[in-house]
């Protein structure tokens, strides 16, 4: 998480990593008894970890809270939400996805402006340049829909939104070249 990223996927992302890890948060940084709501939020923390484990909601290394027959989840994600999938990062970039959208980070120097970069978005091609340099340049490796994939510039970083053509998880950013 950047500091200057948007205050939804901020929050989005904090969920989601109270959803994958709070049981163990607690664990680490317990809040004192005294502390306002501190047992609660380490009870509720540890609920909606263990919710992670449901069938619409696929958590790996996370234990299952018995419930009742019939009984709702305690925990579900909200509509429209995509569940994020694999990531990875270079010296180059850093690249995150979820079902619908592949998000690229590239660092430029933090007085770069907006005409300063190039980017372009191909169907089966990310390019994206600084003062002419190319920074990042390859053959993605699953299509995207250039008239979906849009890029901001905040404070030393060049963030690419590339909108995926189906669903399916990309297995890397860019294809292995030979």
């Amino acid at each position: 998480m950047e500091p200057n990223h948007d205050p939804q996927g901020i929050i989005s992302e904090a969920m989601q990593l109270v959803v994958r890890y709070g049981d163990k948060i607690w664990e680490k940084f317990p809040e004192p008894p005294d502390k306002i709501g501190g047992n609660a939020l380490a009870a509720a923390a540890k609920v909606m970890a263990a919710a992670g484990n449901m069938p619409n909601m696929p958590m790996p290394n996370m234990p299952n809270m018995p419930r009742p027959p019939g009984a709702a989840p305690p925990f579900a994600p909200p509509p429209g939400r995509p569940l994020p999938q694999e990531g990875g990062s270079t010296d180059q970039y850093k690249w995150r996805q979820d079902t619908e959208e592949v998000e690229v980070s590239v660092n430029v120097p933090d007085n770069t402006a907006k005409a300063d970069v190039k980017v372009q978005f191909q169907p089966k091609s990310l390019k994206v340049l600084h003062s002419g340099k190319t920074l990042v340049d390859g053959a993605l490796a699953s299509p995207c829909c250039p008239e979906g994939c849009t890029w901001t510039l905040s404070k030393g970083c060049v963030v690419v939104t590339l909108e995926k053509a189906n669903p399916q998880p990309w297995p890397a950013l860019f294809t292995e070249r030979k």
